[in-house]
């Protein structure tokens, strides 16, 4: 997946999988694995999540015929980057009004985040001889 992209970069893709207008209940295990791979500890994954990644996608979730194959790796980090690149003096007012609308709008994040957990419980665990 990687396409030139930086971690955070690959992480705002995947991300992004979320906000597909479609029923991706089914398609959560690649996602899982990309930020499982991630430097980002949960926390960070939550506020990459709301400061970067709802801002840009959420519109889709709102439009009536959104995107609902994949957004565009190149534009998204075009379109996050340009957008982080100016100054938002009220950007924490709105973090509350976003995690709000977020439980509703990505009800799979919960589980998305299990399974990164999940899966980084997993890689550190010692094989056992057997």
């Amino acid at each position: 997946m990687n396409d030139g992209l930086s971690a955070r970069e690959q992480v705002w893709v995947a991300m992004s999988d979320m906000f597909l207008d479609s029923d991706i209940a089914f398609m959560l295990e690649g996602p899982a694995r990309v930020l499982a791979a991630s430097p980002y500890d949960i926390e960070t994954l939550d506020r990459i999540l709301l400061e970067d990644v709802y801002p840009i996608c959420a519109n889709n979730l709102r439009c009536a015929a959104g995107i609902w194959t994949g957004f565009d790796a190149q534009a998204l980090r075009a379109r996050i980057s340009e957008r982080n690149a100016r100054s938002y003096p009220l950007l924490r007012f709105w973090i509350p009004f976003r995690r709000r609308a977020l439980r509703s709008m990505v009800p799979q994040w919960p589980d998305l985040k299990r399974q990164v957990v999940a899966l980084r419980e997993g890689a550190r665990r010692p094989m056992s001889a057997g």
